[in-house]
């Protein structure tokens, strides 16, 4: 009888680079909102964050506005964005998983 194989520790936690995010420790959370700009977050900044499915849409609340990220790998990204082991720290839309990337700056009150 054919036992399934065990993984190894390293086997088990490798990071896939399949992903349009990339995933590591870090204190500052990035996104490509256009071909030239990128923008950041501390991770401790986050107001709010909201995951809809219907839609594939991660919504995630910064202090100066909010970042759409729309595709069907947006609530991977939203598990790996909350993951204790290991955090997504920059996103960039591929066109297949994550299709599109929009900062949407909060309009100041008057």
């Amino acid at each position: 009888m054919n036992q399934p194989s065990k993984k190894t520790l390293t086997e088990e936690y490798i990071e896939q680079q399949n992903r349009p995010w990339e995933v590591a420790p870090s204190s500052v959370f990035r996104f490509w909102t256009s071909e030239n700009r990128i923008v950041g977050f501390q991770f401790y900044s986050l107001v709010a964050s909201e995951y809809i499915q219907d839609e594939n849409r991660l919504a995630l609340d910064f202090p100066v506005g909010t970042i759409l990220i729309v595709g069907p790998a947006a609530r991977q990204l939203y598990d790996d964005f909350c993951g204790e082991r290991s955090r997504a720290t920059l996103v960039k839309a591929d066109g297949e998983q994550i299709l599109s990337v929009e900062l949407r700056l909060r309009q100041p009150k008057k």
